[in-house]
């Protein structure tokens, strides 16, 4: 086990508001960087900004565990979908993306166990990635549980005829993976990023579902909500960039950059949001009032930057609507922050409505107002500077996916939204 010797909130850091006027050589190169001073990482991984940072911890105070680490020639096994499964004790995870033998881009699908008993001890754990018959899909990506404990991964796809796909998986592996939606209006989804399952939005009066939808008779339709496990009223939000197309995996996009949403009771799919470069993480929030969104564009698919582009989170209303033909719509798309370091890659709520939010030097904490409370700092095997791709809350903690480690925040006082 690594720890880092970090036990109550005197021990850790603050840093202040950025001054208002400063000489040149004070400026960052770009914004890919950290604002925090290496010392203060040395010190701790753990700083705030706002003394509301400390109430997500518990009053002995949080510590930050390596679980594993990836030392294979590719170093980036820890990259997306970070979901836990409780019904095997395990987390499932992606890589980034890879090149095989042929030339041909491929990520892979891998589980770990991540029970008590396994996290008591002192190594570094070990993972498995699931063999070709178990998962035979090129390119999964972002995921999420769904209520029957299955796991709703976007598959990427590759080339022309495998399309990207939202794909079931059986944690268990008893049941082949199954593609449940690979389509807008007969085009292909250009590359699939990330998903959220949104329960039913239920009246406050009298907890009834707003929406009246009826099955649609379709068998084919039935089959895939069934397999879903999804009663009638739930909707899975996901977004939709081109990276495929950038990363050169992909053919020429036939889709706009968008945000979708599927009602798999009626085999609806409907565009809900538009006018991003690069959507990628989406959440809702526990009370299914706001949707989160990322978008990513600060970032190219062959890794370049380019600071005019954005690395922010927005944030929607969401609103029932019964006479749309769909439950709900995504309204007064607003910013709800920007970041200090690259971008905003993933995000993850907790219950009381707080931001965790993926960027380059770790995980930045950030209030319902938008507000940083604070960070924490992940580091690389050398010590320097690392960033956080993904985040996945488990019993008892916070997993932080940084490329070639596994983070574990340990302490936290919060619990993960719509787990």
């Amino acid at each position: 086990m690594s720890c880092f010797p970090v036990s109550c909130a005197s021990q850790h850091e603050y840093i202040s508001r950025y001054p208002n006027v400063v000489q040149p050589h004070d400026l960052r190169s770009d914004r890919s960087s950290s604002c925090v001073p290496f010392p203060a990482r040395k010190a701790s991984p753990f700083v705030a900004c706002d003394p509301a940072f400390w109430r997500l911890f518990q009053a002995a105070g949080p510590k930050l565990r390596v679980l594993a680490q990836d030392q294979t020639e590719h170093g980036n096994s820890f990259h997306e979908a970070g979901v836990w499964s409780e019904q095997t004790q395990s987390l499932f995870f992606t890589s980034n993306r890879r090149v095989d033998e042929r030339g041909e881009a491929y990520t892979t699908l891998s589980r770990m166990d991540l029970s008590k008993r396994a996290r008591a001890g002192s190594k570094l754990l070990q993972w498995q990635d699931l063999e070709q018959d178990e998962y035979p899909f090129p390119t999964p990506n972002g995921g999420t549980i769904l209520p029957n404990g299955n796991i709703l991964l976007c598959d990427q796809g590759r080339g022309d005829l495998q399309l990207s796909s939202l794909v079931v998986v059986d944690p268990t592996g008893k049941r082949r993976p199954r593609p449940v939606l690979n389509n807008h209006q007969l085009l292909p989804f250009n590359s699939l990023n990330d998903v959220v399952v949104v329960p039913p939005l239920c009246s406050a009066s009298n907890g009834s579902h707003e929406s009246g939808y009826q099955c649609s008779g379709n068998k084919e339709v039935e089959d895939d909500a069934a397999s879903l496990g999804l009663s009638e009223g739930y909707v899975i939000l996901f977004t939709d960039p081109s990276y495929g197309y950038e990363q050169h995996f992909k053919p020429a996009p036939r889709l706009p950059n968008q945000v979708y949403g599927f009602d798999p009771h009626t085999g609806e799919v409907k565009a809900l949001a538009e006018g991003f470069d690069k959507p990628n993480g989406i959440v809702v929030d526990e009370k299914r009032k706001r949707c989160y969104i990322t978008d990513t564009g600060y970032i190219r698919g062959d890794g370049s930057t380019c600071g005019t582009r954005p690395g922010t989170i927005h944030v929607f209303d969401i609103e029932p609507r019964s006479d749309e033909g769909f439950p709900f719509v995504l309204v007064n798309k607003r910013l709800f922050a920007s970041v200090d370091c690259g971008q905003c890659h993933m995000i993850k709520l907790d219950t009381e409505g707080n931001v965790y939010a993926g960027c380059f030097d770790g995980v930045h904490c950030k209030a319902p107002t938008g507000t940083l409370l604070g960070k924490i700092l992940l580091s690389d095997e050398t010590g320097g500077q690392a960033g956080c791709a993904n985040l996945c809350f488990i019993p008892g903690g916070l997993v932080c996916m940084a490329e070639s480690r596994l983070f574990l925040v340990e302490g936290l006082d919060v619990h993960g939204a719509l787990l």
